[in-house]
């Protein structure tokens, strides 16, 4: 899969480190990216969206526009925002194509990948979301088992189905 990611903020960058991290990632294109290089060779600073499967932006504020790009582009699109201009859903399933809104928080971000993973699946069994979050390490709970750097850790259930965890961690 080739994603385009337009990210101005905290959740932007957690979730392209999350994309990185799925093997299943051929290219992460950074769109309007203007900041450091970025040490992944799948990852490439771009400014048109040819090529690509889905953009995902965390840009509030431009979530209509870009969300019209993708459209015209002929990509499925992923929003932070919780709203879009009336009318570009139905554009969007016109196209048979997929607008995601409301990714905003962390475990919007997660459902958005697990539905993604679960899609390409015959018969999933179960469905397990976990995050960091800052806060104080738990001694105990949910066992998780996240890639290096986190690695194990104990997290909460937040009470939804599928089973959601949070992982508190120190810093970032």
């Amino acid at each position: 899969m080739r994603i385009a990611l337009h990210a101005v903020g905290d959740a932007g960058e957690r979730a392209g480190r999350i994309l990185l991290a799925e093997r299943e990632l051929v290219a992460l294109g950074l769109y309007g990216h203007g900041g450091s290089h970025v040490a992944d060779r799948r990852t490439i600073a771009i400014r048109d969206l040819s090529g690509y499967d889905v953009l995902v932006t965390d840009d509030v504020d431009a979530a209509s526009a870009l969300a019209g790009i993708a459209l015209d582009d002929g990509l499925h699109c992923v929003v932070a925002a919780e709203t879009v201009d009336a009318g570009l859903a139905a554009r969007f399933a016109t196209a048979g194509r997929t607008l995601l809104i409301g990714s905003g928080t962390v475990a919007s971000i997660a459902a958005s990948l697990a539905s993604h993973e679960v899609a390409r699946t015959d018969e999933p069994l179960s469905v397990s979301m976990a995050w960091t979050v800052t806060g104080k390490p738990l001694h105990r709970g949910v066992a998780v088992a996240f890639p290096d750097p986190v690695g194990g850790r104990w997290g909460r259930r937040t009470g939804r189905s599928p089973e959601r965890i949070e992982v508190p961690v120190e810093g970032q």
